[in-house]
């Protein structure tokens, strides 16, 4: 079966209607199966803001911000209703078509694996859902973003300009999936699920 890894970037949760417009997004992927992978957010944001203050070193951060994503995991499933929470990754994939994945757990579980993401700001969401759409079989990643992308396929160019993280481009180069990124917000203004 045919697998998708969608980033739901974490800028899009102020949107009201971004569950029914996901939901209409999703009932047009032709793959056999999806995992939602819930971008930090404000949530992370806000980490993000107290490490300086705190003298938090990097790793610790890092592991923070993860924990953080099962909070914004849990949120994806409640504004999704009816799509479970995926929380193991060992022996298969359970057989519902679309599926929340928990970024903390995923992260606890690929530590033991070769090629573990590093453990810094320079890591986000973005890297996680290449190397979580590597590890259990994607053939494809979108990130659902807030603002076109318009570095013409040069990840080296869109991290410089914080479009994706800074490690991104180095996932990017080394990984064979195919990697997509579309203006959620621009989309859902298109089809008519949100106001300009």
């Amino acid at each position: 079966m045919s697998l998708l890894l969608v980033k739901v970037g974490g800028s899009l949760f102020d949107l009201p209607t971004l569950g029914i417009a996901i939901e209409h997004w999703l009932a047009q992927q032709s793959e056999g199966q999806i995992l939602l992978l819930a971008g930090g957010g404000d949530f992370v944001e806000a980490l993000r803001k107290y490490q300086p203050l705190h003298h938090l070193n990097d790793v610790d951060s890092h592991w923070l911000a993860v924990r953080a994503l099962g909070i914004s995991a849990r949120m994806l499933a409640q504004i999704l209703p009816g799509k479970p929470l995926l929380e193991e990754f060992e022996p298969s994939l359970p057989q519902e078509r679309i599926l929340v994945l928990d970024g903390h757990r995923f992260l606890e579980w690929d530590e033991k694996n070769t090629g573990a993401l590093p453990k810094s700001w320079s890591v986000t969401t973005d890297s996680i859902a290449v190397r979580a759409g590597g590890q259990l079989g994607a053939s494809r990643v979108v990130l659902l973003k807030s603002r076109d992308f318009p570095f013409d396929g040069n990840w080296l160019k869109a991290a410089r300009e914080g479009y994706v993280d800074g490690h991104f481009p180095t996932i990017a180069a080394e990984t064979t999936l195919s990697l997509e990124c579309l203006n959620f917000r621009g989309w859902m203004q298109l089809a008519g699920y949100q106001k300009s």
